[in-house]
């Protein structure tokens, strides 16, 4: 019998075993939870909710160069700037990330093959891919400073430097400039079809070739593109967690060590000028999410009732081909709405590309309401495996006996949680397109006019969002 090639395998053997359980819910719950009025209620009130804020901003945001007087310098006390981006600081960050990195490969290759006994498929799915991206979106982006490619690349070239005398890792090749942002594009597609389709992606061998050819990729990339190049256009964490962190309310400078505080979305502002991989980047990282949310509801277990001759491994594949089809031709019929709207005769793919970044708070909204309760209750699992990393018996920290708590987040505060994340995700993505039609468009009036069928994407997509979300509490 085929197995749901997803991380609900390992999140529910991870409740499973830590609480000697006999029962898997979905998203860890625990219960079922009833809501106190009806989900049409919900919908509709996050719906005005989010009109309402369409309006405001129509109102009183007139002009995108007043909002950049709201950044503000936070003061630091001396002792503290003194240890921001100190080399010693530095230091210690990339040995423990290199560090990681090698535990990884270790306990994937000679630990122990069965996930909940095994360090790396909790750290990797729910620690690193779901809690980095929690923390990229409220202190900022980090990524660059932990990412223990890009630091063994620089190790391995100061070495070289040493032994050799002369510069090293020179780029073999020039990057083709046509290429773009592309080869993220295809990477991130291929981790999305592994985390939401694959059926071994928590089986620690089979996680274990998966982080050795990509570790191969990231190296080799460097290697003949030079590292600066590789990571803006190769690596699609980096990416990723620029994208998120455009969204946090701190900003760190760490050249002149100094920290801003500055509204949420502000980052948008100053965004760099993007290209058509980048649009349909965000349109990918957004349906993959949605997606796998989908797989939860009962209409995804009926799919799969109905269609017997298919394995899960097909479905799923098929649908994870299907969804970002479907958002990105739904996202181009809504730009041609714009156009059409703003009485302006731009460029189809041109105004694609300048709002794409307006649907990123909406992932990142959905990113929170989906995965909290995967980060606070599976995700306690990595309490005794740091202990035990190798599944052999060791009690290194003597939190090996550690029982995950079901209680960590319950059905009602996941749901309300939810609710206020979508609607506060969407709020702020009305804001950042308006923002960007303030920079497009020619007058206010037509800006506006612009964002009436974004406005109606952002709306639908509410709904849809509640809806996703609540079937795995409700049913």
């Amino acid at each position: 019998m085929n197995k749901k090639p997803r991380l609900f395998i390992l999140t529910s053997g991870l409740v499973a075993f830590f609480t000697i359980t006999s029962t898997a819910y979905a998203h860890g719950f625990g219960e079922r939870y009833d809501l106190p009025m009806p989900l049409l209620y919900f919908i509709i009130g996050a719906i005005v909710a989010v009109g309402l804020s369409f309006l405001l901003v129509g109102i009183f945001v007139t002009n995108e160069a007043s909002l950049r007087s709201l950044r503000f310098e936070i003061p630091l006390p001396n002792w503290l700037k003194g240890h921001i981006g100190t080399r010693y600081i530095s230091w210690i960050i990339k040995c423990f990330s290199v560090l990681l990195l090698a535990l990884i490969l270790i306990t994937t290759l000679i630990g122990s093959n069965k996930p909940i006994y095994n360090f790396s498929p909790t750290f990797i799915w729910i620690i690193w891919w779901v809690g980095l991206g929690f923390v990229s979106a409220v202190l900022g982006n980090v990524w660059p400073f932990i990412n223990p490619w890009k630091i063994t690349f620089e190790f391995a070239s100061t070495i070289s430097k040493v032994f050799t005398n002369k510069e090293m890792f020179k780029p073999i090749l020039n990057y083709p400039v046509d290429l773009k942002g592309w080869p993220a594009v295809i990477l991130f597609a291929v981790f999305a079809w592994i985390e939401n389709v694959y059926w071994g992606a928590a089986i620690p061998r089979h996680l274990a070739v998966l982080v050795i050819v990509y570790s191969l990729i990231q190296w080799g990339g460097m290697l003949l593109f030079g590292k600066q190049i590789w990571l803006k256009i190769g690596d699609p964490f980096n990416q990723i967690f620029r994208f998120f962190s455009k969204l946090s309310i701190f900003e760190i400078n760490y050249l002149e060590r100094k920290v801003f505080i500055r509204p949420p979305g502000f980052g948008f502002l100053s965004s760099s000028k993007l290209d058509v991989s980048t649009m349909i980047f965000v349109l990918i990282l957004l349906s993959t999410v949605t997606f796998d949310g989908i797989k939860e509801t009962p209409f995804w277990a009926n799919l799969h009732s109905t269609l017997p001759a298919l394995s899960y491994t097909q479905i799923d594949t098929l649908g994870l081909i299907i969804v970002p089809a479907i958002f990105i031709s739904i996202y181009l019929i809504f730009c041609f709405s714009i156009r059409y709207f703003s009485r302006e005769n731009s460029n189809l793919i041109f105004i694609g590309i300048s709002f794409a970044f307006s649907l990123l708070p909406i992932a990142l909204a959905y990113h929170f309401a989906h995965y909290l309760s995967l980060l606070l209750i599976p995700g306690q699992a990595i309490i005794p495996l740091l202990s035990d990393p190798f599944g052999i018996g060791w009690n290194l920290f003597g939190s090996a006996d550690y029982q995950i708590r079901l209680t960590a987040i319950n059905a009602k505060a996941a749901w309300f949680f939810s609710v206020f994340v979508i609607v506060i995700g969407h709020v702020l993505a009305v804001y950042v397109s308006h923002v960007m039609a303030l920079k497009l468009f020619k007058s206010h009036s037509n800006a506006i006019r612009s964002q009436y069928p974004m406005l109606l994407l952002m709306l639908i997509y509410t709904a849809i969002s509640l809806w996703i979300l609540s079937m795995p509490i409700i049913e």
